[in-house]
């Protein structure tokens, strides 16, 4: 039965072949609708900026209304603070950063990176009653 369907199905279209496209020949238009072809670049690109912008206001505020695609690439809360900098040299930066409950005197330059001193961040004073 499949055999016989695609023998009546390619007879068909072999018939037809020839037929129609001599009758598209016959509507073929040369000249290029440049008017459609701008406004549909235009559009397509007004569409990109739009979705662009999207997903830059909801990606910087948060979770914001794309729950799942905005949870996943948010990133996490940063866990390294760069509390000062100060610029010893024109190579030559010393920096007191804060991992965790540590703070880190150090000295960054071309060659290398140097703790000087961690210190311990001493707890937020609680209020007594």
């Amino acid at each position: 039965m499949r055999g016989a369907a695609r023998r009546l199905a390619i007879t068909f279209a072999c018939a037809a072949g020839p037929l129609a496209a001599d009758a598209h020949a016959a509507t073929i238009n040369p000249e290029l609708p440049f008017a459609r072809l701008a406004l549909g670049l235009i559009l397509c690109s007004i569409v990109a900026l739009l979705a662009a912008f999207a997903l830059r206001r909801f990606m910087r505020s948060g979770v914001g209304r794309f729950g799942g695609l905005a949870g996943v690439l948010h990133k996490p809360a940063r866990k390294i603070l760069v509390l000062e900098t100060h610029r010893l040299s024109p190579h030559a930066d010393v920096c007191r950063l804060a991992c965790g409950d540590q703070e880190y005197l150090v000295i960054v330059s071309p060659g290398a990176a140097t703790v000087l001193e961690t210190i311990p961040t001493a707890p937020p004073p609680t209020q007594t009653p």
